[in-house]
């Protein structure tokens, strides 16, 4: 356990040292079930109603939750033989009295509440001593991998890569968190072996065998009881579906490297990115590595009061640039209509307005609403073969009678393929950046 503390006044370090590792404690001898005297060990052993506390009884409401928005993929009894699923029928493996505060448990000895129970224990023990001592402006909780980070400020948070999994190998991503909390799950770190056959420690509750679909997934959240439990089920799901799942979920965002090695990142997950870390590929050129980046989005067409003959095509500029320095490496489109109105796209225009012959060469047409794909295979717009490293893509739309909208997302060319999500808004309804080999 690591634990930073941000202390104003006279508040004593010690002692909040001392009453975080009591209250952690506490909460572990009613949770864990590796304690033979805890809570949840106690009362699960039974099939008969019986009266818990009001931590165990929320725990359990949250499990039930996740299993239920999951559709069973985030599973309390995940490792239950083939043969006591009939006893379960359709329940997470309990049935829950709320009015009497009881839980009725449909098998005994199997309900394990692993999955959220370590971001539960981060949720309240950390909102616990903010409370105690009013001195305490940011507290930062950390238990194995996963932590929260409550108060004033940020937190600088470093991802893994699971693909490189030694203590110094470069890292996935490097956070700026602040009032969140961060979830890290995967088998690559662990694993065990079943039925012969060694796999990661995380059930797929479909098939009963170890989950196979991902390399490690960390998740997000405005809590730790939802980040831990999405960290769990997004190492079940395939990547695209986990990234669904997460889309349609406020404030929470993640990154996914799937089983061959691809790195999945949801919309608005480069905004937590660290700007002043840079994460290291290695000497060579972007074309020397195969790689290219492939943009792809879809123009929304008018909706609801919006006639189709009222609608006006949107002005649409997509480039790279290099965010050591911020400016545009390589302009990949530039979709206007009247020249005049070129303005409208604001940042794109800021710097290249002096650029006539660059605008020249560039310029097509405004496109009709649709889907569109533009490719950027490395080089800069005077020719030149860029370096691997890091970049951003940048999509800038503007439309007469709608709205200005500019989308940035960072890349890492030279490190393996990579997919991240773009952000949904008037007038663009999604899309992707898609790091991969030619």
């Amino acid at each position: 356990m690591t634990v930073h503390l941000t202390l104003s006044g006279s508040t004593n370090a010690d002692a909040i040292e001392q009453a975080l590792l009591s209250e952690i404690s506490r909460l572990e001898s009613v949770l864990s079930r590796h304690e033979e005297s805890s809570e949840l060990r106690r009362v699960r052993g039974s099939t008969d109603s019986q009266r818990v506390s009001r931590e165990l009884f929320d725990v359990l409401v949250a499990a039930e939750s996740w299993w239920r928005r999951s559709d069973g993929i985030f599973d309390p009894v995940a490792e239950l033989r083939q043969e006591e699923l009939a006893a379960i029928g359709d329940t997470a493996g309990f049935v829950l009295d709320s009015e009497n505060g009881a839980v009725t448990f449909a098998v005994p000895d199997v309900v394990d509440l692993d999955g959220l129970a370590k971001g539960v224990i981060l949720d309240l023990s950390a909102k616990r001593m903010r409370e105690q001592f009013p001195g305490l402006d940011q507290i930062v909780v950390e238990i194995g991998g996963d932590l929260v980070v409550l108060g004033d400020g940020y937190h600088r948070v470093t991802v893994a890569d699971p693909r490189s999994p030694a203590d110094n190998a470069d890292p996935l991503a490097v956070l700026r968190v602040g009032n969140r909390s961060v979830a890290s799950s995967g088998g690559y770190a662990r694993t065990v072996i079943r039925d012969g056959v060694e796999g990661s420690h995380i059930v797929d509750p479909r098939s009963g065998g170890a989950a196979a679909q991902t390399l490690g997934t960390t998740v997000v959240a405005e809590n730790g009881c939802d980040a831990d439990a999405l960290a769990t089920v997004l190492s079940v799901l395939d990547a695209e579906a986990g990234l669904d799942l997460v889309e349609s979920l406020e404030g929470v965002e993640c990154v996914v490297v799937s089983a061959d090695g691809i790195v999945y990142r949801s919309s608005g997950f480069g905004e937590l990115l660290d700007p002043a870390a840079t994460v290291q590929t290695g000497a060579g050129s972007i074309a020397s590595t195969g790689q290219e980046v492939s943009l792809e989005f879809t123009l929304q067409a008018p909706e609801g009061g919006e006639s189709r003959r009222s609608y006006r095509r949107p002005y649409v500029a997509a480039w790279v640039e290099s965010p050591e320095t911020g400016d545009s490496v390589r302009t990949l489109c530039l979709w206007i209509q009247k020249r005049r109105w070129l303005r409208d796209l604001r940042t794109w225009y800021r710097e290249h307005r002096e650029d006539r012959e660059l605008i020249d060469s560039v310029s097509r047409a405004t496109r009709r609403a649709g889907s569109y794909e533009l490719v950027w295979k490395g080089r800069s717009d005077d020719g030149e073969t860029m370096p691997v490293g890091q970049y951003t893509i940048c999509l800038e739309v503007a439309r007469e009678h709608g709205t200005h909208q500019l989308i940035r997302v960072p890349v890492t060319l030279g490190r393996g393929g990579s997919v991240t999500r773009l952000p949904s808004n008037e007038e663009i309804s999604g899309g992707t950046v898609t790091v991969r080999s030619r």
